[in-house]
């Protein structure tokens, strides 16, 4: 008898779950007792339960049921949102076109129609009472679930597995912004699309090569770009003429320029690209600066009068010169560089002279007449002030001759053949052309700085020299709070100490520069006259001394000044680098100079290369002259193999 009762107990419990046909099977039951006159039980055919101290579950009431289910019955987004998954695969893809099935017959299974109706008002979607089913979970899935439709997706796979070519016409500016800096920004547009870019000057224009859908998406990049750009006007301190220039400087700078007819220069740049104009404009007045001729002088180590009847006379030729210099005025498509003509066969003439031939050597400029190198440096100066101090600084390098007017690269000289030395002089100052002065440091008199040194920062500001003006530098030189993040790590094991903060320092003064050209050696040298004199702090530009107040005594940067005007002059940046320095004395014939060997590393390209410079602090000492003129030969005349790193190198 227990036993039926459990039975009934369980079948009284779930009969919300099972139905009314069960309760009418529950209720159809009847138990009648085979002990009729037992103590517990009742007479007239009807169940009389025995006494328990455990007393059965109550019947459930079937109106109690339908009024839970009416309470029940209403629908919020929240039951819809519970069938939403988190992502899907991508679109396209038989994973997607899965998925997408998968969901509308989970949503048809588990809804009626009304019910997505409802859904589709919550959500303030205006819906016809004769909407289908299989649409109003359509429309649920694709309007407000973001999902692609089914035929879009399955149009995107064919567009994967179709190929085509579109051709989009461009402007110049266009053209050039899509390139990018140094073209980098075509290359990652082809790499990231998949696709084969190919450029086309006559129209100017682009062809995309690759799928279709992969077509499509860079066209949208393309319109996009094209909203993109804009442009502002420059004024620069000096005329500027970019018609050869143009291209390596847009290029290098990330922007388009383009010469205007009142003299300014128009920025075109694209407008996420906020560093894009500061750049453009400190390269327009770094080529300003390097747009300043630098005299030019010849310095053969015997001229051809000094050679007796017997002595072979030697002839010179422009020979292409390949090395491109980082940071050098564009736009120079040919390069040579003046070299005597040697024999084959490692044969040498009789023409070398020792180390030690500062008094055989001449020295020819090419604006004046026969002027020792030291005579030529002082006498650019306009007036000399007896309080000034001159120092002279020896770099070697390489003096090359610009070929200008070839749009291309070409290997064919200016001066074709091989010629005398009176002739190279007589067509160099004919023709005057465009010289350019590439640094090379050394790497056999090349000292490390100490390891562990702190990283000074250096910036040189020039002046444009007028007719009767007198060209100046300013170089101040501090100790930032933190330097650039991309700065290389020189610490080897077992450094010193980091030096201390150095205070900041101003030195201003004139200025002039000598090109010295030596074809008979393996380098040419450039010769700079400076009159370092300290600027106090009170009568600093107000513009450097925010810049260098705020970098030594806070982490935030501000812009560096690109120009300034100080003492009734407008001053220019030049050049700005982090700099370790190497500097050692050298006694040469009882005068005391000094080597110093350089580590920089440029902000602006996050390059580094290596310099070393010969500096003479008395210029007015003979001795000391001659000292330091030794040094110099000592450097051009060397032709030791050249290491590796030397290729690194630039100016």
């Amino acid at each position: 008898m227990a036993l039926r009762r459990t039975c009934l107990e369980r079948l009284f419990t779930s009969s919300r779950s099972l139905g009314p046909a069960c309760s009418r099977r529950v209720s159809s039951v009847a138990l009648v007792s085979t002990h009729p006159h037992e103590p517990g039980h009742r007479t007239d055919g009807v169940l009389q339960l025995q006494d328990s101290p455990v007393k059965p579950p109550r019947r459930p009431n079937v109106q109690e049921y339908l009024n839970y289910v009416a309470e029940n019955s209403h629908l919020t987004l929240a039951d819809l949102e519970s069938f939403r998954p988190e992502s899907h695969s991508p679109v396209g893809s038989a994973q997607y076109e899965a998925e997408y099935k998968a969901l509308m017959e989970k949503l048809d299974r588990s809804f009626t129609v009304n019910q997505l109706r409802q859904f589709l008002h919550l959500y303030g979607v205006q819906v016809s009472s004769k909407m289908r089913k299989q649409t109003a979970a359509a429309t649920i899935v694709e309007k407000q679930w973001g999902w692609p439709s089914l035929s879009r997706s399955q149009k995107l796979a064919r567009a994967k597995k179709e190929r085509s070519s579109r051709v989009f016409p461009l402007t110049p500016q266009q053209a050039l912004l899509l390139l990018g800096k140094d073209g980098a920004e075509i290359l990652s547009l082809s790499q990231m699309y998949n696709v084969r870019l190919q450029f086309s000057h006559k129209p100017l224009s682009m062809t995309i090569s690759g799928s279709t859908a992969s077509v499509e998406q860079l066209e949208r990049h393309v319109e996009t770009l094209k909203k993109e750009i804009v442009w502002e006007d420059f004024d620069p301190p000096r005329s500027v003429n970019l018609s050869s220039s143009s291209q390596q400087l847009s290029r290098t700078s990330g922007c388009f320029l383009e010469n205007l007819p009142d003299g300014k220069i128009r920025i075109w740049y694209r407008e996420s690209s906020k560093d894009s104009p500061s750049r453009a404009k400190r390269l327009l007045m770094q080529h300003v600066i390097d747009g300043v001729r630098v005299p030019l002088s010849i310095s053969p180590i015997r001229n051809e009068y000094s050679l007796s009847p017997l002595d072979r006379i030697p002839t010179y030729a422009l020979y292409p010169f390949f090395c491109e210099p980082t940071n050098g005025p564009p736009g120079n498509k040919g390069r040579f560089r003046l070299r005597r003509v040697g024999k084959w066969f490692g044969e040498e003439d009789s023409i070398i002279s020792p180390t030690d031939n500062s008094v055989s050597r001449d020295y020819v400029a090419t604006t004046r007449k026969y002027d020792n190198a030291r005579e030529q440096l002082f006498g650019q100066l306009i007036k000399t002030d007896q309080d000034h101090r001159f120092s002279v600084s020896a770099i070697p390098g390489h003096v090359v001759l610009n070929s200008q007017g070839s749009q291309s690269v070409s290997l064919a000289p200016p001066l074709e053949g091989q010629k005398r030395f009176t002739e190279v002089v007589d067509w160099v100052r004919e023709h005057n052309p465009g010289t350019e002065f590439i640094r090379r440091a050394p790497m056999r008199f090349w000292q490390a700085p100490e390891s562990g040194q702190r990283w000074k920062r250096r910036l040189v500001y020039e002046t444009i020299p007028g007719s009767m003006e007198q060209a100046c530098v300013m170089i101040c030189e501090y100790t930032p709070e933190r330097p650039g993040e991309n700065i290389p790590i020189e610490t080897e094991a077992g450094s010193a100490e980091p030096e201390k903060t150095i205070e900041p320092i101003l030195r201003s003064g004139p200025m002039t520069r000598l090109d010295v050209s030596m074809p008979d050696d393996a380098r040419d040298l450039r010769l700079i006259l400076t009159c370092d004199n300290v600027i106090p702090e009170a009568s600093w530009p107000i513009e450097l001394l925010r810049y260098v107040q705020s970098n030594t005594s806070s982490l935030v940067f501000d812009e560096v000044p690109s120009m300034f005007e100080h003492g009734k002059k407008k001053y220019i940046l030049k050049e700005d680098f982090y700099v370790q320095s190497n500097t050692l004395p050298v006694t040469t014939k009882g005068s005391v100079i000094h080597v110093v060997s350089e580590r920089r590393f440029d902000p602006q390209s996050d390059e580094s290369y290596l310099t070393y410079e010969v500096h003479c602090a008395d210029t007015i000492s003979d001795d000391s002259w001659h000292a330091f003129w030794s040094k110099c030969e000592e450097i051009v005349q060397d032709t030791s193999p050249l290491p590796a790193e030397e290729n690194h190198i630039h100016n």
